[in-house]
């Protein structure tokens, strides 16, 4: 959201000055800019962020490719109102209050990684009698 990127401009800022003021000292670059997030916190995420996003990814890559999932193991920052999985009702009702149909719900509810996995699985199915691929990576990459 708008609050973070200006955040982060101000931190980046903070960042350079503190870098101009202690040249070859980034210790006091480093207490510099924990001095500065103490008194400037990071803008929290709301599910109304959540949604902007999810309404975002729709429109540049397709409902067929919007899924919810989360990895929140080992998370130290959640938007407000989305510590977990269970906070997925309250953003799937807010994108059902922004006017997506009950069948777009469902596809990123688990409908679009089900035919994903099921994709996959086919494939699978298909190759399981070719032998290992022998391709090497010389590092060329």
């Amino acid at each position: 959201n708008e609050d973070v990127r200006a955040w982060n401009a101000g931190k980046a800022a903070e960042e350079a000055r503190l870098k101009t003021l202690n040249p070859g000292d980034p210790a006091a670059v480093t207490g510099g800019l924990a001095a500065w997030e103490q008194a400037h916190p990071t803008p929290r995420a709301s599910i109304a962020d959540i949604v902007a996003h999810i309404q975002h990814v729709r429109e540049v890559a397709g409902i067929d490719h919007v899924g919810l999932g989360g990895d929140f193991d080992g998370t130290t920052s959640t938007p407000d109102g989305a510590s977990g999985v269970d906070a997925y009702p309250a953003i799937l009702v807010a994108l059902m209050e922004a006017g997506w149909s009950e069948a777009d719900i469902r596809k990123i509810a688990g409908q679009n990684v089900l035919r994903v996995m099921r994709a996959v699985e086919a494939v699978a199915a298909a190759k399981r009698d070719d032998p290992p691929g022998m391709a090497t990576n010389d590092g060329g990459i």
